[in-house]
Protein backbone atom coordinates (compact mmCIF):
# COMPACT_ATOMS: atom_id res chain seq x y z
CA UNK A 1 0.00 0.00 0.00
CA UNK A 2 1.39 3.35 -1.30
CA UNK A 3 1.75 6.44 1.48
CA UNK A 4 1.18 9.92 0.77
CA UNK A 5 4.03 12.55 1.98
CA UNK A 6 1.36 13.67 4.50
CA UNK A 7 1.02 10.38 5.43
CA UNK A 8 4.71 10.05 6.21
CA UNK A 9 4.59 13.86 7.94
CA UNK A 10 1.64 12.36 10.32
CA UNK A 11 3.03 8.63 10.88
CA UNK A 12 0.30 6.81 8.98
CA UNK A 13 2.98 4.26 8.42
CA UNK A 14 3.43 1.42 11.19
CA UNK A 15 7.13 1.40 9.90
CA UNK A 16 7.33 5.18 9.75
CA UNK A 17 10.88 7.06 10.18
CA UNK A 18 11.17 9.98 12.61
CA UNK A 19 10.83 13.50 11.34
CA UNK A 20 12.21 15.76 13.93
CA UNK A 21 10.25 18.79 12.07
CA UNK A 22 7.38 17.85 13.26
CA UNK A 23 8.51 18.77 16.99
CA UNK A 24 8.24 21.81 18.77
CA UNK A 25 10.37 24.67 17.41
CA UNK A 26 12.81 24.90 20.50
CA UNK A 27 13.51 21.20 20.13
CA UNK A 28 14.04 20.66 16.28
CA UNK A 29 17.65 21.84 15.59
CA UNK A 30 19.04 19.99 18.06
CA UNK A 31 16.94 16.50 17.14
CA UNK A 32 17.97 17.47 13.48
CA UNK A 33 21.46 17.15 14.31
CA UNK A 34 21.40 13.93 16.33
CA UNK A 35 19.22 12.78 13.51
CA UNK A 36 21.74 13.56 10.69
CA UNK A 37 25.00 12.38 12.91
CA UNK A 38 23.79 9.19 13.79
CA UNK A 39 23.26 8.15 9.73
CA UNK A 40 26.66 9.59 9.33
CA UNK A 41 28.79 6.28 8.24
CA UNK A 42 32.33 8.03 9.68
CA UNK A 43 30.69 8.88 13.41
CA UNK A 44 28.99 5.15 13.28
CA UNK A 45 32.82 4.33 12.48
CA UNK A 46 33.81 5.40 15.75
CA UNK A 47 31.26 4.11 18.03
CA UNK A 48 31.89 0.87 17.09
CA UNK A 49 35.64 1.49 17.50
CA UNK A 50 35.31 3.36 21.02
CA UNK A 51 33.05 0.16 21.44
CA UNK A 52 35.89 -2.04 21.00
CA UNK A 53 38.15 0.10 23.31
CA UNK A 54 35.72 -0.34 25.66
CA UNK A 55 35.29 -3.79 26.01
CA UNK A 56 38.92 -3.93 25.74
CA UNK A 57 38.95 -1.82 28.95
CA UNK A 58 36.45 -3.88 30.62
CA UNK A 59 38.99 -6.59 30.30
CA UNK A 60 41.44 -4.25 32.00
CA UNK A 61 39.91 -3.98 34.44
CA UNK A 62 38.55 -7.23 34.73
CA UNK A 63 42.17 -8.16 35.60
CA UNK A 64 42.65 -5.12 38.19
CA UNK A 65 44.51 -3.10 35.42
CA UNK A 66 42.83 0.29 35.55
CA UNK A 67 42.59 2.79 32.98
CA UNK A 68 45.42 0.72 31.10
CA UNK A 69 46.24 0.84 27.70
CA UNK A 70 42.87 0.26 25.78
CA UNK A 71 40.99 2.81 28.28
CA UNK A 72 43.63 5.65 27.77
CA UNK A 73 43.13 5.05 23.82
CA UNK A 74 39.63 5.25 24.35
CA UNK A 75 39.76 8.94 26.31
CA UNK A 76 41.88 10.03 23.67
CA UNK A 77 39.44 9.29 20.95
CA UNK A 78 36.22 10.74 22.78
CA UNK A 79 38.71 14.11 23.01
CA UNK A 80 39.75 13.74 19.83
CA UNK A 81 36.14 13.78 18.08
CA UNK A 82 34.89 16.94 20.74
CA UNK A 83 37.87 19.16 20.46
CA UNK A 84 36.32 19.13 16.62
CA UNK A 85 32.46 18.28 16.63
CA UNK A 86 30.83 19.36 20.48
CA UNK A 87 27.91 17.31 19.73
CA UNK A 88 29.54 14.06 18.35
CA UNK A 89 31.90 14.53 21.47
CA UNK A 90 28.42 14.28 23.79
CA UNK A 91 26.98 11.80 21.85
CA UNK A 92 30.02 8.99 21.72
CA UNK A 93 29.89 9.50 25.92
CA UNK A 94 26.01 8.57 25.88
CA UNK A 95 26.01 5.53 23.40
CA UNK A 96 29.69 4.20 25.13
CA UNK A 97 29.11 5.45 28.71
CA UNK A 98 31.65 5.20 31.54
CA UNK A 99 29.60 7.50 33.72
CA UNK A 100 30.23 9.23 36.75
CA UNK A 101 27.08 10.08 39.31
CA UNK A 102 27.44 13.02 42.12
CA UNK A 103 24.94 14.28 44.52
CA UNK A 104 24.48 16.89 46.82
CA UNK A 105 22.71 16.60 49.94
CA UNK A 106 21.69 19.87 51.10
CA UNK A 107 19.65 22.25 53.39
CA UNK A 108 17.91 25.69 54.55
CA UNK A 109 20.66 28.03 55.56
CA UNK A 110 21.17 28.30 59.47
CA UNK A 111 19.95 31.83 61.25
CA UNK A 112 17.65 33.08 58.58
CA UNK A 113 14.00 32.76 57.91
CA UNK A 114 15.18 32.26 53.86
CA UNK A 115 11.77 30.20 53.28
CA UNK A 116 10.03 33.75 52.02
CA UNK A 117 12.93 34.38 49.78
CA UNK A 118 12.58 33.81 45.97
CA UNK A 119 16.29 32.53 45.91
CA UNK A 120 17.77 30.31 48.82
CA UNK A 121 21.61 29.64 49.34
CA UNK A 122 21.90 26.36 49.75
CA UNK A 123 23.52 24.90 53.18
CA UNK A 124 25.68 21.88 51.68
CA UNK A 125 25.50 18.69 53.98
CA UNK A 126 27.20 15.94 52.06
CA UNK A 127 28.64 15.53 49.26
CA UNK A 128 29.03 11.96 47.17
CA UNK A 129 30.08 10.17 43.79
CA UNK A 130 29.49 7.02 42.75
CA UNK A 131 29.51 4.25 39.60
CA UNK A 132 26.17 3.96 39.83
CA UNK A 133 22.88 5.86 40.63
CA UNK A 134 22.37 4.01 43.44
CA UNK A 135 23.57 6.23 46.26
CA UNK A 136 23.46 3.41 48.54
CA UNK A 137 26.01 1.64 46.44
CA UNK A 138 29.54 0.64 47.70
CA UNK A 139 31.17 2.59 45.12
CA UNK A 140 30.02 5.58 46.46
CA UNK A 141 31.99 7.78 48.51
CA UNK A 142 30.40 10.42 50.73
CA UNK A 143 32.39 13.61 51.86
CA UNK A 144 32.36 16.40 54.43
CA UNK A 145 31.97 20.03 52.91
CA UNK A 146 33.34 21.22 55.58
CA UNK A 147 36.37 19.76 56.21
CA UNK A 148 39.53 19.11 53.84
CA UNK A 149 38.97 16.99 51.30
CA UNK A 150 42.09 14.45 51.01
CA UNK A 151 40.27 11.40 49.98
CA UNK A 152 40.84 10.05 45.71
CA UNK A 153 38.44 10.81 42.97
CA UNK A 154 37.15 8.57 40.25
CA UNK A 155 38.16 9.21 36.54
CA UNK A 156 36.01 8.23 34.26
CA UNK A 157 34.81 8.70 30.45
CA UNK A 158 31.64 10.44 30.92
CA UNK A 159 29.36 11.63 31.32
CA UNK A 160 29.22 13.03 34.14
CA UNK A 161 25.29 13.17 36.11
CA UNK A 162 24.46 15.74 38.72
CA UNK A 163 21.68 15.66 41.12
CA UNK A 164 20.94 17.37 44.42
CA UNK A 165 18.65 16.22 46.76
CA UNK A 166 17.29 17.40 49.94
CA UNK A 167 14.14 16.60 52.43
CA UNK A 168 12.77 19.82 51.40
CA UNK A 169 11.32 19.73 47.74
CA UNK A 170 12.36 23.83 47.30
CA UNK A 171 15.67 22.80 47.36
CA UNK A 172 15.85 19.75 45.06
CA UNK A 173 16.71 19.60 41.49
CA UNK A 174 13.38 19.53 39.31
CA UNK A 175 13.99 16.78 37.98
CA UNK A 176 16.12 13.31 39.52
CA UNK A 177 18.54 12.17 36.92
CA UNK A 178 19.65 9.86 39.00
CA UNK A 179 15.92 8.51 38.52
CA UNK A 180 15.98 9.02 34.51
CA UNK A 181 18.87 6.90 34.20
CA UNK A 182 17.42 4.19 36.04
CA UNK A 183 13.85 4.51 34.36
CA UNK A 184 15.68 4.52 31.08
CA UNK A 185 16.31 1.15 29.06
CA UNK A 186 19.88 0.73 28.40
CA UNK A 187 21.69 0.62 25.65
CA UNK A 188 21.59 3.63 24.03
CA UNK A 189 22.62 3.48 20.24
CA UNK A 190 22.99 5.52 16.85
CA UNK A 191 19.25 3.08 15.81
CA UNK A 192 17.86 5.28 18.25
CA UNK A 193 15.71 8.22 17.07
CA UNK A 194 15.84 11.38 19.35
CA UNK A 195 12.64 10.35 20.56
CA UNK A 196 14.24 7.39 22.24
CA UNK A 197 17.13 9.14 23.20
CA UNK A 198 17.58 9.68 26.79
CA UNK A 199 16.26 12.90 28.46
CA UNK A 200 19.73 14.04 29.97
CA UNK A 201 21.26 13.58 26.46
CA UNK A 202 18.91 15.26 24.79
CA UNK A 203 18.96 18.40 27.38
CA UNK A 204 22.88 18.52 26.61
CA UNK A 205 22.48 18.87 22.95
CA UNK A 206 20.28 21.45 23.62
CA UNK A 207 22.43 23.25 25.92
CA UNK A 208 25.39 22.65 23.21
CA UNK A 209 23.00 24.63 20.74
CA UNK A 210 21.55 27.47 22.62
CA UNK A 211 25.03 28.25 24.14
CA UNK A 212 27.26 28.18 21.21
CA UNK A 213 25.23 29.06 18.26
CA UNK A 214 21.53 30.24 18.30
CA UNK A 215 19.55 32.53 21.24
CA UNK A 216 16.15 30.84 20.62
CA UNK A 217 16.72 27.71 21.85
CA UNK A 218 15.73 27.25 25.78
CA UNK A 219 16.17 25.26 28.54
CA UNK A 220 13.88 22.63 28.10
CA UNK A 221 13.41 22.29 32.30
CA UNK A 222 13.64 25.92 33.13
CA UNK A 223 12.18 27.70 30.31
CA UNK A 224 14.47 30.54 29.79
CA UNK A 225 17.88 31.03 28.90
CA UNK A 226 19.91 32.43 32.36
CA UNK A 227 22.10 29.24 31.89
CA UNK A 228 23.37 30.52 28.33
CA UNK A 229 23.90 33.80 26.74
CA UNK A 230 20.45 35.89 26.75
CA UNK A 231 19.54 39.22 25.37
CA UNK A 232 19.63 41.81 28.46
CA UNK A 233 20.94 45.40 28.96
CA UNK A 234 24.67 45.72 30.54
CA UNK A 235 26.23 47.55 32.80
CA UNK A 236 29.35 47.31 31.98
CA UNK A 237 30.24 50.88 30.47
CA UNK A 238 28.23 52.12 33.01
CA UNK A 239 30.13 50.93 36.57
CA UNK A 240 33.60 50.71 35.32
CA UNK A 241 36.54 53.61 34.21
CA UNK A 242 38.87 51.39 32.05
CA UNK A 243 41.48 54.84 31.62
CA UNK A 244 41.31 54.72 36.19
CA UNK A 245 41.89 50.85 36.33
CA UNK A 246 45.00 51.35 33.62
CA UNK A 247 46.73 54.83 35.51
CA UNK A 248 46.77 52.77 38.90
CA UNK A 249 47.99 49.52 37.32
CA UNK A 250 46.39 47.55 40.36
CA UNK A 251 44.13 44.47 39.84
CA UNK A 252 41.18 44.47 42.66
CA UNK A 253 38.96 41.71 43.10
CA UNK A 254 36.67 44.59 41.62
CA UNK A 255 38.42 44.99 38.26
CA UNK A 256 38.73 41.00 38.23
CA UNK A 257 35.08 40.91 38.04
CA UNK A 258 34.79 43.51 35.49
CA UNK A 259 37.18 41.44 33.25
CA UNK A 260 35.38 38.54 32.97
CA UNK A 261 32.44 40.46 32.29
CA UNK A 262 34.88 41.88 29.25
CA UNK A 263 35.48 38.64 28.26
CA UNK A 264 31.90 37.30 28.38
CA UNK A 265 30.64 39.96 26.39
CA UNK A 266 33.50 40.10 23.82
CA UNK A 267 32.93 36.29 23.38
CA UNK A 268 28.90 35.86 23.08
CA UNK A 269 27.69 39.29 22.02
CA UNK A 270 27.21 42.38 19.91
CA UNK A 271 27.02 45.08 21.54
CA UNK A 272 25.11 47.96 20.05
CA UNK A 273 25.00 51.37 21.47
CA UNK A 274 21.61 53.01 22.33
CA UNK A 275 21.02 56.72 24.00
CA UNK A 276 20.39 57.49 26.72
CA UNK A 277 18.29 60.18 25.70
CA UNK A 278 15.25 57.98 24.45
CA UNK A 279 11.95 59.95 26.32
CA UNK A 280 8.81 58.93 24.01
CA UNK A 281 7.48 55.48 23.24
CA UNK A 282 7.92 56.48 19.45
CA UNK A 283 11.18 57.04 19.50
CA UNK A 284 11.89 54.09 21.58
CA UNK A 285 9.96 52.29 18.38
CA UNK A 286 11.86 53.49 15.71
CA UNK A 287 15.17 52.57 17.67
CA UNK A 288 13.60 48.97 18.10
CA UNK A 289 13.37 48.88 14.06
CA UNK A 290 16.91 49.95 13.53
CA UNK A 291 18.17 47.15 15.56
CA UNK A 292 15.90 45.01 14.01
CA UNK A 293 16.94 46.01 10.48
CA UNK A 294 21.04 45.59 11.85
CA UNK A 295 20.80 42.24 13.27
CA UNK A 296 18.81 41.13 9.75
CA UNK A 297 21.69 42.10 7.97
CA UNK A 298 23.40 39.48 9.23
CA UNK A 299 27.13 38.52 10.53
CA UNK A 300 30.07 37.01 9.81
CA UNK A 301 29.58 34.77 13.15
CA UNK A 302 29.40 31.38 11.06
CA UNK A 303 31.10 33.05 7.89
CA UNK A 304 28.84 33.60 4.45
CA UNK A 305 25.78 32.24 4.62
CA UNK A 306 24.62 34.85 7.54
CA UNK A 307 27.29 37.48 6.21
CA UNK A 308 24.42 39.15 3.90
CA UNK A 309 20.79 38.25 5.55
CA UNK A 310 19.48 35.89 8.45
CA UNK A 311 17.90 32.59 7.41
CA UNK A 312 14.23 31.75 7.63
CA UNK A 313 13.90 29.39 10.68
CA UNK A 314 12.14 26.43 8.95
CA UNK A 315 15.18 26.53 6.75
CA UNK A 316 17.47 25.63 9.33
CA UNK A 317 19.20 22.06 8.42
CA UNK A 318 16.24 21.31 6.03
CA UNK A 319 12.31 22.37 5.38
CA UNK A 320 9.98 19.97 6.48
CA UNK A 321 9.14 19.20 3.21
CA UNK A 322 13.19 17.82 2.51
CA UNK A 323 12.81 15.65 5.66
CA UNK A 324 9.61 14.23 4.81
CA UNK A 325 10.88 13.48 0.99
CA UNK A 326 14.23 12.47 1.60
CA UNK A 327 13.02 10.32 5.10
CA UNK A 328 10.28 8.15 2.80
CA UNK A 329 12.90 7.72 -0.31
CA UNK A 330 15.59 6.16 2.36
CA UNK A 331 12.74 4.14 3.56
CA UNK A 332 11.57 3.53 0.04
CA UNK A 333 7.91 4.56 1.21
CA UNK A 334 5.85 4.22 -2.38
CA UNK A 335 4.84 7.95 -2.55
CA UNK A 336 1.77 8.59 -4.52
CA UNK A 337 2.45 12.30 -6.03
CA UNK A 338 5.08 12.02 -9.33
CA UNK A 339 8.72 12.37 -8.31
CA UNK A 340 10.27 15.44 -9.90
CA UNK A 341 13.17 16.33 -10.19
CA UNK A 342 12.81 19.06 -7.21
CA UNK A 343 12.30 15.71 -5.29
CA UNK A 344 15.50 14.44 -6.11
CA UNK A 345 17.38 17.57 -5.43
CA UNK A 346 15.86 17.56 -1.70
CA UNK A 347 17.10 14.25 -1.22
CA UNK A 348 20.64 14.84 -2.40
CA UNK A 349 20.85 18.00 -0.08
CA UNK A 350 19.77 16.24 2.40
CA UNK A 351 22.25 13.22 1.70
CA UNK A 352 24.89 16.05 1.36
CA UNK A 353 23.87 17.29 5.40
CA UNK A 354 24.59 13.96 6.62
CA UNK A 355 27.77 13.59 4.75
CA UNK A 356 28.89 16.69 5.69
CA UNK A 357 27.27 16.58 9.55
CA UNK A 358 31.12 14.92 10.93
CA UNK A 359 34.11 15.12 11.37
CA UNK A 360 33.62 18.75 12.21
CA UNK A 361 31.13 20.83 13.23
CA UNK A 362 31.10 23.32 10.54
CA UNK A 363 27.91 26.10 11.07
CA UNK A 364 28.73 27.91 8.28
CA UNK A 365 28.64 25.02 5.99
CA UNK A 366 25.41 23.41 7.34
CA UNK A 367 23.90 26.34 7.12
CA UNK A 368 24.60 26.99 3.58
CA UNK A 369 21.22 27.35 1.11
CA UNK A 370 20.54 24.76 -1.43
CA UNK A 371 20.13 25.53 -5.10
CA UNK A 372 17.06 23.88 -5.49
CA UNK A 373 15.52 26.57 -2.76
CA UNK A 374 16.59 29.49 -5.40
CA UNK A 375 16.75 32.16 -2.69
CA UNK A 376 16.70 35.75 -3.85
CA UNK A 377 16.31 34.80 -7.53
CA UNK A 378 13.60 36.14 -9.73
CA UNK A 379 10.91 34.03 -11.84
CA UNK A 380 11.27 34.53 -15.03
CA UNK A 381 8.59 32.85 -17.43
CA UNK A 382 9.41 31.02 -20.56
CA UNK A 383 10.35 32.86 -23.54
CA UNK A 384 12.10 35.71 -21.71
CA UNK A 385 8.33 37.67 -21.43
CA UNK A 386 8.81 40.76 -19.07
Amino acid sequence: MSVTIFDVLIGVSSSRPFNPCLLDENEQIPAKIWELLRRNDAFRAKVQKLNLLDAKAQDEKRRSVYHGPAWERSRALVERVAARHPFAGVALLWLVPEPLFHCEIVGWPRGKKWKRRRTVPRRFLRIGEGLTPHVKDKSWVWRDPNQLDVAAHYIVRGPEVFCTQSKFKRLRDQVNAFEEWRRYQWPFTVDHSWADAPPQFKRRFHFIWRDQFDCRSVNPLTGNRRDSPSPHETTFFWDWDLLRFRESGNLTEADLRQLFRFNELAKDYRVFAIPKTVLTKARADRMGKWLAHQLKKGSNRHGDPLKDKLLNESELLGTTGEWADWLAHRARVAVRTRKDSHFYRRCHYMTSLVDRIFPEFDIGDLLASPLHRARGKKYVPKGGQN
